[in-house]
């Protein structure tokens, strides 16, 4: 058991659901959401460009300013959550996070929907 979240690319014409991003008990990433979203278990949202300019910028704030993180992007506690430290693992995830957002800002959102996916 875990807290195991996704990022999906769908495509709006053929409403295909491709993986673009997979993360394993990043709990402050999935605290961002369900703090805006409330979400359930599982849960699912689309991914608004506000969403996406937000995490960004927490991130490249945290890069610049690590000490930082607890008020940015602070972990997040649940069942099987992971670690509660901003340690190696934490900001791991964030340079992965850092690269994904910059993928994904660069779709067409026209043509793409972009979903967060978690479940524990």
């Amino acid at each position: 058991m875990g807290l195991d979240m996704y990022f999906y690319v769908e495509e709006m014409s053929t409403k295909e659901l491709i993986e673009f991003a997979y993360y394993r008990k990043f709990n402050a990433l999935h605290g961002y959401f369900d703090k805006k979203y409330k979400l359930d278990n599982p849960g699912r949202c689309e991914v608004t460009e506000f969403d996406l300019h937000y995490l960004l910028n927490a991130v490249r704030e945290i890069h610049s300013s690590p000490e930082r993180a607890p008020k940015i992007l602070p972990y997040y506690t649940g069942p099987f959550f992971g670690s509660y430290e901003y340690g190696d693992i934490y900001f791991e995830y964030m340079f992965q996070l850092h690269r994904d957002l910059k993928r994904l800002i660069t779709l067409d959102r026209s043509k793409y929907r972009i979903i967060y996916q978690a479940d524990y």
